[in-house]
């Protein structure tokens, strides 16, 4: 058996991709903020908005890889005094997908994690309490050093069984033949493709790509999916399946030339 969830992670999904929130805003740049609950006091997202920073929040308890590929931050932003894991964990995970700057905001100034933080990615590290104003200019600073290229490899891709999609150029291959998705679809088979084994709530489904709660009634997302079974479908996909979970939502597992799903443990 396979760890599913261990080879997206690792293998499949190799790059970022031009998905998400960041991409409708060409003249802000994305933060990744990362906490583990919503802080009483500090200001630094409202602060960061009011600069024209697009300020994306996510909780540790997320997939933090997946939060990474289908918003595609300019920079990521790890609040560690709201956290139980170090930073060099963190980002030594979000180094795997994510080729931009890495901040850290402590408490703790210990000269051993910063520097288990650096050699895992950390790109800058803050001792707390920071003001708003000073952690701007350090996000300018990084942000100005980045390379003018984009942090997208055009090469790079996502690929679970047969399928594999090029996010750069949003191509979808399906044994290395081209099939055309709509835009929606694209983002749609991206975060099945970068959730391997995990069932996707309609709720999860809505917000991630549509912007709104699901109302229990609504069948946009269901159309759209039956639609895109029936485009890999006619091209014979044999190692991947999306299937409903009644109730609950949709799945997608790789699968053997047996029809045996590798799920992941």
């Amino acid at each position: 058996m396979k760890n599913s969830e261990s080879v997206t992670q690792t293998r499949n999904v190799t790059k970022l991709y031009p998905q998400g929130v960041s991409s409708c805003f060409a003249h802000e740049k994305s933060v990744l903020l990362i906490e583990n609950h919503t802080p009483k006091k500090t200001s630094f997202k409202s602060y960061l908005k009011s600069e024209n920073f697009t300020v994306i929040k996510a909780m540790v308890n997320q997939n933090l890889i997946t939060e990474v590929v289908n918003n595609q931050p300019d920079i990521v932003v790890i609040n560690m005094p709201f956290l139980a894991l170090n930073a060099a964990d963190i980002s030594r995970s979000i180094r795997k997908v994510f080729q931009g700057p890495i901040l850290v905001l402590a408490t703790d100034n210990n000269e051993q994690a910063q520097i288990e933080a650096f050699k895992a990615g950390v790109d800058d590290y803050l001792i707390q309490p920071v003001t708003p104003s000073i952690l701007k200019v350090r996000l300018d600073a990084l942000y100005r050093r980045q390379p003018t290229q984009s942090k997208v490899d055009n090469k790079s891709k996502i690929q679970v069984g047969d399928i594999t999609l090029y996010p750069h150029t949003q191509q979808c291959h399906v044994k290395n033949q081209g099939v055309h998705l709509s835009t929606f679809e694209f983002k749609l088979l991206g975060l099945l493709l970068t959730n391997v084994g995990k069932i996707m709530s309609r709720d999860s489904i809505y917000m991630r790509l549509l912007g709104r709660e699901y109302n229990g009634e609504e069948r946009t997302v269901d159309v759209r999916m039956s639609k895109l079974r029936d485009k890999l479908s006619s091209l014979g996909v044999e190692e991947t399946k999306i299937e409903t979970v009644w109730g609950r939502g949709y799945i997608l597992n790789e699968v053997t030339h047996n029809n045996e799903i590798l799920v992941a443990h």
